[in-house]
């Protein structure tokens, strides 16, 4: 990468895309429900438009994957689900009623969302093609939310609610800025779940949207697990390989095209529970997301405390992105998926038992399991065990079960318990997070055997 200009410049646009799309999340997670009360909506409200407001990626994620698998049209989709999002964040100060805001939230999360799949897969692409680290573009997403959460609590104390907007039609500008910058991407090739070729293609040729697939010469008696990927030829034995070490393929015979890309994803058994496991990890965040907020602030902490509270959570989860790649290159990342999945139980519970600052602050520290190892993990997973036809398609799967699916049932599990007993809703993200742990240990049973 040193020494081209154009891969440079897509890396460093990476980066700052993903500082600007999560820095975006830090202020419309945290204060959007404020933002909403603002404008008169109860609690009861607001939490039946957040958890609503989940459920439109579950429809919108899959489809622009698959356009996305199918044509490697990434750009165009990027600025288009953008452009979308800024004209309906335009919109939002003029919406009165929860009807209006309702439907105006519901739209936002239909194209808003489905930028995050695409995103990791550049990404992704980018660390396999470059050298660069999936991780630390992660971590500089992270980073963005705890400057903007932090940027916005201020704002928001000093001034009013309705930075909130501002902040985020702001971001939404940066963000379509960036976008012809990032790198650019061929068309997929069609390719099965074993990363075998669709017949027709021209062997040795770069057939995905990023890198080419290593060659036919694997070596004897190694390892094909997740931890340690096969190498291709001309790859010196026993030197490591990057956290985004690209499939072994070739030398196998051809498969057939990918039409549907998802259907290939939910055929693969470990790969589903894995999905599964981290989707559950994640959408356990649900009652942090909607309430939290509107929970400490009746309990008598103040917006800038709360701003502080979960900028330690994003800086442990940032310094936990820079440490992945050597956590997983020694452990597998069903492993770390299950100790993430431990720790976010314990994180969950401590927090339903407390209201003390210093002591969620504490607590706030094991988001670097709750999102920085559990996101870390399933990443590391897909771009080991799924060809490149299929990526965008995993990662869609996984967008629209943790944020979708899962976690619209965790907003409304924990929204129940807050009406009749409020801190009853953190006992909830902790059930959600254990249901994990049993999807893990069937993944590790049925993780792929070394070959012979």
């Amino acid at each position: 990468m040193r020494g081209n200009p154009d891969a440079r410049q897509g890396a460093i646009a990476l980066h700052g895309f993903y500082f600007l799309y999560y820095g975006l999340q830090g202020v419309s997670i945290p204060f959007l429900p404020l933002w909403f009360a603002s404008r008169g909506l109860d609690a009861a409200t607001i939490g039946l438009i957040v958890a609503t407001s989940f459920l439109p990626k579950i429809l919108s994620t899959p489809v622009v994957a698959h356009v996305a698998d199918q044509t490697g049209r990434a750009h165009a989709l990027i600025a288009s689900a953008l452009a979308a999002s800024l004209v309906l964040f335009i919109c939002y100060p003029f919406m009165h009623g929860a009807g209006w805001l309702l439907g105006t939230t519901l739209l936002l999360n239909a194209v808003f969302p489905a930028v995050l799949p695409l995103m990791d897969r550049m990404a992704i692409a980018s660390g396999r093609a470059q050298g660069n680290s999936y991780t630390i573009m992660r971590a500089c997403g992270s980073l963005g939310f705890a400057v903007v959460t932090m940027a916005g609590g201020y704002l928001i104390k000093t001034f009013n609610a309705d930075w909130v907007m501002w902040l985020s039609i702001l971001l939404i500008i940066a963000c379509l800025a960036c976008v012809r910058l990032l790198p650019r991407a061929g068309r997929p090739a069609s390719v099965d779940m074993l990363g075998r070729p669709a017949s027709g293609e021209t062997p040795g040729r770069p057939a995905s949207d990023e890198t080419p697939q290593p060659a036919s010469v694997e070596v004897p008696g190694k390892p094909a697990s997740d931890e340690t990927p096969q190498p291709a030829s001309g790859e010196v034995p026993g030197k490591p390989a990057s956290d985004e070490t690209p499939q072994p393929a070739s030398g196998e015979a051809p498969g057939r095209p990918v039409r549907l890309p998802m259907l290939e994803v939910l055929r693969n058994r470990p790969l589903l529970m894995c999905i599964g496991a981290a989707s559950l990890v994640q959408a356990s965040n649900g009652f942090l997301y909607s309430y939290s907020t509107l929970y400490w602030t009746a309990s008598g902490l103040s917006t800038a405390v709360i701003s502080m509270l979960w900028v330690v959570g994003v800086v442990s989860e940032v310094l936990f992105f820079f440490l992945a790649p050597k956590i997983l290159a020694r452990t597998s990342a069903q492993r770390l998926i299950l100790a993430s999945a431990m720790m976010t139980v314990i994180r969950w519970a401590g927090l339903s038992a407390t209201t003390d600052p210093a002591q969620i602050a504490a607590l706030q520290l094991l988001q670097c399991f709750t999102l920085a190892g559990n996101n870390a993990a399933i990443m590391w997973y897909i771009t080991r065990h799924v060809p490149a036809a299929c990526k965008t398609s995993a990662i869609a799967l996984y967008a629209l079960l943790s944020g979708g699916v899962f976690m619209f049932a965790s907003i409304q599990l924990g929204g129940a318990l807050y009406r009749s007993y409020a801190s009853g809703g953190f006992m909830t993200m902790a059930a959600c997070a254990a249901c994990a742990i049993p999807l893990v240990l069937y993944a590790e049973k049925w993780r792929p055997k070394p070959n012979p």
